[in-house]
This record gives structure tokens, sequence and C-alpha cells, in this order.
């Protein structure tokens, strides 16, 4: 039973006006963030914000190899939307990011890319929040807070984590902030003091 606890948001930062709590409770497991970073895109030559997403992890993950190796730690990547974005829109933009920046293909991957983009097509209003967890051989997709599904296998766990940690990351700004150890870093330097 997967369920998706409250989130301690004791201390926790503001990026883009976005509370991005130190830890997230998963299955009883407290996990913490490990970084997080800003989506935007260029639309007639303006940035555009599109999403901040927090990533969530029990032990620091500082390269893309920790994040493509590690097995044997719960994952969360979560994305607040900072703009109202259409049920149409969203399900292309998580299809095409697919088929761009996965660089892990496997037999199966084009049906097991359908079924996530299908699990996340709703429209989304500025503030609402999707949400993959990586558990055990599972990848559970929660949409602004209800469970749609879930796609078993490793193999989709390695596509969906090498959107944003691969070769062809979404950009290698976000790529670089979700790698930063964010809350693993502050432990470290409370250390001490």
């Amino acid at each position: 039973n997967t369920k998706e606890h409250p989130s301690q948001t004791w201390g926790a930062p503001s990026f883009e006006g976005i509370n991005l709590p130190e830890i997230q409770h998963l299955n009883g497991i407290s996990l913490r963030r490990n970084g997080h970073g800003l989506r935007s895109i260029q639309f007639f030559g303006m940035e555009v914000k599109v999403y901040v997403a927090g990533f969530y992890s029990q032990k620091p993950l500082l390269t893309e190899n920790d994040v493509m190796t590690c097995r044997d730690t719960p994952m969360v990547l979560d994305f607040t939307f900072l703009r109202s974005v259409s049920k149409k829109r969203v399900t292309t933009a998580w299809q095409k990011q697919m088929e761009y920046s996965s660089s892990h293909r496997y037999e199966g991957f084009e049906a097991d890319s359908t079924a996530f983009s299908e699990m996340l097509a709703s429209s989304i209003e500025s503030g609402g929040k999707q949400t993959v967890q990586i558990v055990g051989d599972d990848t559970i997709v929660i949409d602004q807070g209800a469970q749609k599904g879930r796609i078993r296998g490793r193999d989709f766990q390695k596509a969906f984590l090498s959107m944003f940690f691969g070769e062809r990351a979404v950009t290698e700004e976000l790529k670089s902030g979700l790698l930063n150890g964010d809350a693993f870093r502050v432990e470290e330097q409370c250390v001490g003091v």
C-alpha cells in the first residue's frame, strides 16, 4: 500500500513561491530533499516559468550515476506548476519530453510511456502538483493528490529518471539543481554548530 503522507513543512524554503519541505514521508520512510529546480521554456524570446521540481531520496544522490544505479532507496519527484496548463498541453509535454529526453529504451518503452502520459492527462491549475514515486520495482503516478496508477519494472524507472538525470536531461540547470544535495548539505553544515 503506497500512500503519500503529509510533508513536514517546518523550515521549508520557498523557491519561486513554492514551499519545499526538507523531509517527505513515504511508507514510513523519511526522504530528504536532494535538490530542486525550475523548469522554464522560451516563448517568443521570453522565459515562461512552468514548474518547480523537488527531488527526494533517503541518501544523497549527487551524480547521474548515483541516481541511475541506486536501487535500494525510494525516490520522489514533485512537480508544482506555476501556471495553469490545459490537459492537451500537459499530455503533449510529457509525451514529447519522454520521447526526446529519455535515453533508456527497452522493449515495451512506447506502451509504458503512453500509459505514463495518460495517467497525468489532466488540466492543472497554478499550484497544482504531479508526483512520481519510485518504490521498489514500481513507478507510482500521482496527479493532484490522486494516485492514477503504477508502472512496474526497473526499465521504466531508468527511462523516467534519464529524462531528468541522463545525457539529454530536460535542462542542465534543472539536472544540476536536482543533484544539489540540498537537505543533506544542511544537515552536514549543522554538525558541530
